[in-house]
């Protein structure tokens, strides 16, 4: 738990609709950065900087640093502490909107974060969608989402997250964060994780749209064996084709199928449904 003095730029009231959870404690930060191993080459994506906790420290370390901020009071902060920074660039808007494209188009990209809770796993699958630009992310999450994002097969945690995520990196998770390193304590502990995109899962899936369809129907209803799950997505018949195909089991539930296996069989059904009359 951090004991330093809190900053005056505290004194501003965090706005709880955006679930914001500032960093007060400057020894995590440096861990955080010093985790997305930056260099003088890469650019660096800042998602939230709320007062620049980890901005400075970005900084120092990338070639440019760009951060995408959706409130109006934290932007006027950032630019009045960073704005002199030829390196810093700053997006005022929400990141579930901003055209990533164009903005990562060009040079070698990493991803540094402190990501508000309600919007985690949507911001995750939009980095998925442009993982080819990023070399690696770093974000702080809540502890329960970090568990599950890494998580293996045969685990209470391992979910659609777990597989989706892990098809586009390779997920590690760092360390720990309790809520005393943060203004205001959030309630529940946040832990840190690195997603290596540089080491994306091979073979990927013939068709990723069956793919996902796979995934989340086995996933939604998880107690249930995959014969039963995944009904909605083809005949019995043709599911007993797929599945003898990929030699993946129909009476195996989701938790116990690990990434392959998803590939295989989804691969196997894409495959089967073609030939279909």
């Amino acid at each position: 738990m951090y004991n330093g003095k809190r900053p005056e730029s505290l004194r501003i009231f965090p706005h709880k609709s955006l679930s914001q959870h500032f960093l007060v404690n400057p020894h995590i930060a440096r861990r955080i950065v010093e985790a997305a191993e930056l260099c003088r080459s890469d650019f660096a994506l800042e998602i939230g900087p709320g007062k620049g906790a980890l901005t400075g420290l970005l900084l120092e370390r990338a070639g440019k640093v760009v951060a995408v901020e959706i409130d109006p009071e934290l932007c006027s902060i950032l630019r009045q502490r960073f704005g002199r920074d030829r390196k810093f660039q700053l997006i005022e808007g929400d990141i579930l909107q901003v055209d990533l494209g164009p903005l990562v188009s060009e040079g070698r990209w990493v991803v540094v974060a402190n990501l508000p809770y309600r919007i985690t796993t949507p911001v995750l699958f939009r980095l998925t969608e442009h993982c080819e630009k990023f070399e690696r992310a770093v974000v702080m999450i809540q502890r329960e989402v970090a568990r599950r994002i890494t998580a293996s097969p045969g685990i209470k945690d391992y979910g659609m997250l777990s597989v989706m995520l892990s098809l586009d990196a390779r997920p590690e998770y760092l360390f720990e964060v309790r809520p005393g390193n943060f203004h205001p304590r959030p309630k529940v502990t946040s832990a840190v994780v690195r997603l290596d995109f540089t080491r994306p899962y091979y073979p990927q899936p013939e068709d990723r749209e069956i793919f996902r369809k796979l995934v989340w129907a086995a996933f939604g209803v998880r107690r249930k064996m995959l014969r039963n799950a995944l009904r909605s997505l083809a005949p019995p018949k043709t599911l007993r084709e797929a599945s003898e195909k990929a030699g993946v089991d129909l009476s195996l539930r989701a938790e116990q199928v690990p990434l392959e296996g998803f590939v295989r069989l989804a691969d196997a059904l894409r495959s089967s449904l073609c030939e279909a009359p």
